[in-house]
């Protein structure tokens, strides 16, 4: 363990943290954060990293699902890792290489990010037992209570890939998505709990999905 005085940096070999309210635990290696500090009434993090955190969340029947305490605000300028494991109960499973998160701004109700990225990953859950894998990918995003935005650069799924903008309420969005049908309904249903059987029966071969919304026109 390292310390320094403020603005702080923090390097640790290996640390755990265990919230019995939620039901979570959480295991870092190899963490290490500098520039951390106060500003303008939030936590400002210039630089984080870790080669490994696995965060596992197993609620408990007394537990209410909600963490003890509120986040306070927070801005982190970069936080990259090596590997992200996330774990619920027994139902779900998601692991995420070569992650990048820059430009990050997250408080009470709103939430702001400038570029998320990964390399790979893979995930699967108890209903689906086959493992789905992921590529590269960069993502982007802002939520306020007037408005949500999202983008996504390059999604790739099996049988899916989809790039394009998109905003609540609308005033632009674009994008693309190609799917084929074949290799994409197992997970479509899997995430859609049998709920989408119907619609996907029909579907078949490959199809295209292009919008191009722009205020008051598509």
């Amino acid at each position: 363990l390292t310390l320094s005085a403020m603005p702080w940096s923090l390097g640790v070999d290996r640390m755990m943290l265990h919230d019995d309210a939620s039901g979570t635990k959480m295991a870092w290696s190899g963490l290490a954060i500098s520039g951390v500090h106060r500003q303008g009434g939030s936590w400002q993090i210039d630089d984080a990293s870790w080669r490994r955190l696995d965060v596992q969340s197993i609620p408990s029947p007394n537990s209410d699902g909600k963490s003890s305490s509120p986040l306070p605000k927070v801005q982190i300028h970069r936080l990259a890792w090596d590997t992200l494991s996330l774990q619920w109960a027994d139902t779900l499973h998601m692991v995420i290489h070569e992650g990048l998160l820059e430009g990050a701004q997250v408080a009470r109700d709103t939430w702001q990010i400038n570029h998320l990225g990964w390399e790979s990953g893979w995930g699967t859950t108890d209903a689906f037992r086959d493992t789905l894998t992921f590529s590269e990918a960069t993502l982007s995003g802002k939520q306020t209570q007037e408005k949500l935005a999202l983008r996504a650069d390059n999604i790739e799924l099996p049988g899916l890939q989809a790039h394009g903008r998109f905003s609540w309420p609308l005033d632009s969005t674009q994008g693309n998505v190609a799917v084929n049908w074949d290799k994409a309904k197992p997970w479509l249903v899997m995430l859609s709990d049998g709920a989408l059987v119907p619609s996907l029966e029909i579907m078949e071969g490959e199809t295209v999905f292009q919008w191009n919304q722009r205020l008051e026109s598509w």
